[in-house]
């Protein structure tokens, strides 16, 4: 484990566990080898205790105590455990930090319907966006889908954005459409994009490092700007240009991810903040009063997270630990947080898990990614594992091997594995179509596809894995969202 390389020192590591403490006995030997697992379960790849660091402590131990076969073995296990952590706590680090620069970008689907209202226009529109490719003077460096937008972000910290305007939600300070990527001017030097459904984000070093700034609707305080910018009312009104966000105790973010009505946000020392509507905030908030500026998950906050998940238009929440563990909460009506429907109540906040419960079931996960209503996991190994709503084969899973809801959708409510060639290295959900890349560097992809986001002309969805693109999928990155896909690569 190569400490030194680690990139975040503002990490607070743990200071309940003694690496010095003088063992005494055959029993002390045990204990701190369990704890230190325990301790390493939490912090993987930022643990300050290295593999020769353990190794040097146990040869002083073996100087003093009786070193017999009970020792030696839960030694060995030890060991043995703690590669494990590490080497996933690092592919889970590596799937975050993949992907630096790239050229170009093609989009298949329709990002949006409201370009037009004259009915040839749009339907121009929509085949033009179906072959739609573009290169920039620099290079691309990620792109987020929102339900009926796209950001776009270069290499040079210039983001541009287009599509549906409504709400501000471009950033351009006006509501209207923007049929191309038209640059934002109001901010620079951007390392970091999200989009969902009404409103965006990124994270900038234009004034002050890693600035969080919002902009697009204001409902349920999804932006975190608080109630008030320069002493108006913000609340029902559209923020249409970049706005920075007055984070608690000086916070600063690595990472932000919109949903529908609520935001999630990784900090820079790994802790998770939320902020938006109060039923999917993460908390118990007793006064049911939407969150408006970003408050941290205090249940979590001893636990180091890597990537945090919402989907496009969605209303549930993801977040992955840094060595492999995953919390989920928010709405659960077709199983989408991973586990069982706890009620067939016709009460839509009945099927709400309002506190972040981990998932006991699957374990060794690298990568994460929520739709719509599904979710999706990444094992290790190279297994993708999918729950949530099955209406447009989103799983890849035959209906007839699902549950039906109270409304007449099909669903799974745990992670079930589908059947994929050869190994996943990548996956990530759209609204209701999903898309992977294996280790040939095929890109396979499934569910809905009424606006041609499989790239499948003939506007069919597919039920079951099938490639699509003849692009190497082992130097793009993908971005998904309602109904459009979009490919960058090298």
């Amino acid at each position: 484990m190569n400490n030194e390389n680690n990139e975040n020192n503002q990490i607070i590591r743990n200071t309940d566990f003694d690496f010095e403490i003088k063992i005494k006995d055959k029993e002390g030997v045990i204990s701190f080898l369990r704890d230190f697992l325990k301790y390493l379960k939490v912090f993987g790849r930022y643990s300050k205790h290295s593999r020769q660091d353990l190794l040097t402590k146990m040869k002083d131990v073996k100087q003093y105590i009786n070193w017999d076969k009970d020792i030696a073995k839960q030694f060995g296990e030890t060991l043995k455990k703690m590669k494990r952590i590490i080497d996933t706590s690092d592919k889970i680090h590596q799937q975050n930090n993949m992907f630096d620069n790239s050229y170009s970008f093609f989009q298949i689907g329709q990002l949006s319907k409201s370009f037009s209202s004259n009915e040839n226009e749009e339907n121009e529109n929509t085949t033009e966006l179906n072959q739609y490719y573009m290169r920039f003077n620099h290079q691309v460096k990620a792109i987020a889908c929102g339900s009926y937008h796209a950001l776009l972000l270069l290499n040079n910290g210039d983001i541009y954005s287009w599509g549906n305007g409504a709400f501000g939600r471009l950033g351009h300070g006006t509501i209207e459409n923007h049929r191309y990527p038209t640059k934002i001017e109001t901010v620079n030097q951007v390392k970091y994009i999200t989009a969902g459904f009404a409103y965006s984000g990124c994270i900038s070093d234009q004034n002050v490092s890693d600035q969080l700034y919002m902009w697009g609707a204001t409902e349920n305080g999804r932006l975190g700007v608080g109630k008030e910018i320069n002493g108006e009312d913000i609340l029902g009104q559209d923020v249409t240009i970049p706005t920075p966000v007055d984070c608690p105790h000086d916070i600063r973010f690595e990472k932000v991810t919109c949903g529908s009505t609520h935001t999630c946000a990784i900090s820079t020392q790994k802790h998770l903040y939320t902020w938006g509507n109060w039923k999917y905030c993460g908390k118990n908030i007793s006064d049911h009063c939407d969150v408006f500026s970003p408050m941290k998950i205090e249940s979590l906050s001893h636990i180091i997270f890597e990537s945090v998940s919402i989907g496009p238009g969605g209303y549930h929440t993801m977040a992955l630990t840094t060595t492999g563990d995953l919390y989920t909460w928010g709405h659960n009506r077709v199983g989408q947080l991973g586990k069982d429907i706890q009620t067939n109540s016709q009460n839509i906040y009945s099927y709400i898990s309002y506190v972040p419960q981990k998932i006991n079931t699957v374990d060794n996960i690298i990568d994460i990614s929520a739709g719509w209503g599904h979710s999706a996991i990444l094992t290790s190994n190279g297994k993708v594992m999918l729950c949530g709503r099955n209406t447009r084969s989103q799983l890849g899973i035959d209906t007839s091997e699902c549950q039906v809801n109270n409304r007449g959708h099909p669903y799974v409510s745990n992670f079930t594995e589908i059947d994929l060639p050869l190994f996943t290295k990548f996956i990530i959900c759209g609204g209701e179509h999903t898309i992977t890349v294996n280790n040939n560097r095929e890109i396979y992809a499934w569910g809905d596809n009424e606006f041609n986001q499989l790239g499948n002309i003939n506007n069919e969805g597919v039920l079951t894995p099938q490639k699509i693109l003849d692009i190497d999928g082992d130097q793009c990155k993908i971005s998904v969202g309602m109904q459009c896909s979009f490919i960058v690569w090298k």
